[in-house]
């Protein structure tokens, strides 16, 4: 009985070493800095241009599938614990792009919290072959002209699949953003945020 015993503890032991390792792998080599038992799978993408692993937190036992870009003049993102962003969403960031603890982000979901580029024409086409020639640009001086502001996401919010949450907006906590919805303003907390469409069918 005793040798039973011993064997069992020491193939949990093994187990636990075994599970202790992989979250070691899950979690080694990622541009960020995440917490205990969070998981990113083959799909997740970090883009860290702007080079400090603390521009991007992760809080524990989250599971990342998408995309978490900063930009190389700045940003951050900051996830809270036991979040999951779904494959194809994108989260960038020039600013600050914080979500809460508790928040399920479907897939193809984009959160930006910039235009990314110019309203300028002459000017975006410089920043496009300032990028492809040398890659962002690290001086804010050079992107004063783009406009960028944080986006807040609450606790226990569900971004559901489709939905874009555009610059400077909030959504309270517990709020719910439907499918395919082009979030511009404020959400206040418990609330069901919708964009009502009209289709329209003609003959052809």
């Amino acid at each position: 009985m005793r040798k039973l015993l011993r064997a069992v503890a020491a193939q949990s032991e093994g187990e636990n070493a075994t599970a202790a390792l992989d979250d070691r792998r899950q979690t080694s080599g990622w541009d960020c800095e995440s917490g205990s038992g969070v998981r990113f799978v083959e799909t997740c993408r970090i883009r860290n241009n702007f080079g400090s692993k603390q521009a991007i937190r992760i809080g524990k036992h989250s599971l990342i599938a998408g995309e978490l870009l900063t930009f190389g003049h700045g940003g951050r993102i900051e996830i809270g614990e036991y979040c999951f962003v779904g494959e194809g969403s994108r989260i960038w960031s020039a600013e600050l792009v914080h979500i809460g603890n508790r928040v399920l982000i479907s897939h193809g979901v984009n959160i930006i919290d910039t235009d990314s580029h110019s309203l300028n024409a002459q000017e975006r086409h410089q920043h496009f072959v300032r990028v492809i020639s040398d890659g962002h640009p690290t001086n804010p001086e050079e992107m004063k002209n783009v406009r960028s502001s944080r986006i807040d996401i609450g606790d226990d919010c569900w971004i559901s699949f489709g939905a874009s949450i555009l610059k400077g907006v909030t959504i309270g906590e517990r709020s719910v953003v439907g499918a395919g919805a082009i979030v511009t303003k404020d959400v206040p907390p418990d609330s069901l945020y919708l964009c009502k469409v009209t289709p329209i069918i003609s003959a052809l």
